[in-house]
């Protein structure tokens, strides 16, 4: 399942008049640095930005993405009270906190969070999608799929949303509905050999093996070393009757180490 969207908008923003104009340089180079992936790089320019401008939360909110990405979660959720102290409507820092504490398994606090940011405002799917993901750590898979469905209203063509969605309602045996998700979320570009191979497991669950192996294919295709993939191909192999398919599937995903393989080639020997 897909975790956390970060997002990054001037949500904190002070007038011009009160900022001074090296704020905005070391604000901008450290989203540079930020989007490089140069973490620690973009913290000493966040630092920077902050003793310029000490009253901008949205400097802080930026140091603390910076810092999560470094697993500093600690300096991270400081750094967004600190926003908060600003700014008390600031949704950039509700959202941001409730990401740490998303990563810090700190998931009922996260959406908290991330209802106090939708509550702000109500469009923000980045924020239904984070709580759909925490719900789905609480157990609350009805909620997930309630917070999924808004994201999907406010951005239809989100792929990480319907992907979310389809793997619980996959969990909750819902492969018609799960299906649907992963075509939605293909359809929107996003191609990857999960979709594939999840909506394979779908198909096989209901019984639609030759789309389930097309579906299977294209991931395989997309990750040739991906043991899994092997085992469920010959899984669908099988039961399309095509045994001699399904033992070499199996065997091959058994010398790719994948668990419990033994079990699957013993069984189909022992009908052939």
């Amino acid at each position: 399942m897909k975790t956390i969207t970060c997002i990054l908008a001037g949500a904190c923003l002070l007038m011009a008049c009160q900022t001074p104009p090296v704020y905005y340089k070391y604000t901008r180079l450290g989203l540079e640095r930020l989007q490089a992936q140069e973490a620690a790089k973009s913290i000493s320019y966040f630092t920077s930005a902050i003793k310029a401008n000490p009253r901008s939360p949205e400097a802080y909110v930026y140091r603390a993405q910076a810092e999560a990405a470094l697993g500093e979660y600690a300096e991270a959720l400081a750094d967004c009270d600190s926003a908060l102290s600003l700014n008390h409507d600031c949704i950039q820092a509700y959202v941001q906190r409730g990401n740490v504490e998303f990563l810090s398994s700190l998931f009922a606090q996260a959406m908290q969070d991330y209802t106090l940011a939708v509550a702000l405002n109500p469009r923000l799917a980045e924020a239904y999608l984070n709580r759909g993901n925490a719900r789905v750590r609480l157990h609350d898979p009805l909620g997930a799929i309630e917070d999924y469905g808004y994201a999907i209203q406010l951005k239809p063509n989100s792929p990480d949303a319907h992907y979310n969605r389809g793997v619980v309602r996959f969990d909750r045996e819902d492969y018609e509905g799960a299906i649907d998700d992963y075509t939605t979320a293909l359809g929107t570009g996003h191609l990857s050999a999960d979709l594939y191979y999840n909506r394979a497991a779908a198909h096989y669950k209901l019984k639609h093996y030759e789309e389930a192996l097309i579906d299977i294919e294209k991931a395989k295709k997309d990750l040739p070393s991906h043991a899994d993939a092997y085992k469920y191909r010959g899984k669908i192999k099988y039961a399309l009757g095509d045994t001699d398919g399904a033992v070499k599937d199996y065997q091959h995903s058994k010398n790719l180490h994948t668990k419990s393989t033994e079990s699957y080639v013993n069984e189909v020997r022992d009908r052939r």
